[in-house]
């Protein structure tokens, strides 16, 4: 009797569009409430003055940030469903640890430029 190993091919899960809809929606109410609503006036007067209709609804848009933190944490445990932990933590430092090593070249770079 033969054994046979069946070789598993793991597929990536689907995109869910809604939520990827509902991030960029959060995001974009953020932008809107620091244009709008935030108290700056970059306006020559203050936001809410100047968009007083408008900033009567993107005044709640400090509501994004925690939204799209909330489903952008949901996303990346969706991530981890056919992974072991060992996998996971693997592609999660491939992705961001590159951006971060960038980030801190670049702000050492500045800090050279201007000092």
């Amino acid at each position: 009797m033969s054994k046979t190993v069946a070789t598993q091919t793991h597929k990536p899960a689907p995109r869910l569009g809604l939520l990827d809809a509902l991030r960029i929606t959060a995001a974009l109410i953020v932008v809107l409430y620091h244009y709008t609503a935030w108290g700056h006036e970059h306006w020559g007067t203050k936001a809410a003055e100047y968009w007083p209709v408008l900033s009567e609804f993107t005044r709640y848009g400090q509501l994004g940030v925690p939204l799209f933190f909330l489903i952008s944490g949901f996303v990346i445990l969706m991530s981890l469903q056919g992974k072991n932990v060992i996998g996971f933590i693997g592609s999660r430092v491939g992705r961001l640890y590159p951006a971060y090593w960038l980030a801190v070249i670049g702000l050492f770079r500045n800090k050279s430029v201007t000092t």
